[in-house]
């Protein structure tokens, strides 16, 4: 083999392993319009229901709280997200096919539009599918002197996005 070809095969091999954090989302996740974060379950739960189990499951917006009698909710009034989810849910929350999001409904149908879209672009463009949801993540540093928080998924579940009908 040449010496030309050998160092074109380190540099292709250097690509394909791109251990950057920039645009590498294995080492380093970073929240976007991409993206849509679970809240207040547990993945081992999830892995059960999606993978064991095979069964589907579904989003959930944040919800309402209740207005107060002027009609508003006043900081004081409202409860904080995990409080009002036990309040609202209890326990068995965890364990339904529901996976709770911050967004609120039509934030939620949005970002679900949007995800699936790219996804399915990326697929028939590249044939490629990158549709996961990440159970668990590694909080690290690159560095005993950096700041930054990373985050790098654990697991990585494949899933598809489906809707039931046109209006959802």
């Amino acid at each position: 083999m040449s010496t030309a070809t050998k160092k074109a095969l380190d540099f292709a091999r250097l690509e394909l392993l791109d251990m950057g954090l920039r645009g590498n989302s294995l080492l380093h996740l970073r929240p976007s319009a991409k993206t849509l974060e679970v809240i207040d379950e547990i993945p081992r739960e999830i892995y059960k229901i999606l993978v064991e189990n095979e069964k589907p499951m579904s989003f959930l917006a944040v919800p309402e709280q209740d207005e107060g009698s002027d009609g508003d909710v006043t900081d004081n009034e409202r409860l904080p997200l995990p409080q009002l989810l036990e309040q609202m849910y209890g326990e068995s929350r965890h364990t339904d096919n529901r996976l709770q999001t911050k967004l609120k409904g039509e934030q939620l149908d949005l970002r679900l539009l949007k995800i699936n879209t790219e996804a399915r672009t990326y697929y028939e463009e590249q044939g490629v599918d990158i549709l996961y949801l990440a159970l668990g993540f590694l909080h690290w540093y690159e560095d005993d002197n950096s700041s930054m928080l990373r985050k790098a998924p654990l697991v990585l579940v494949p899933v598809e996005l489906k809707r039931s009908s046109a209006a959802d």
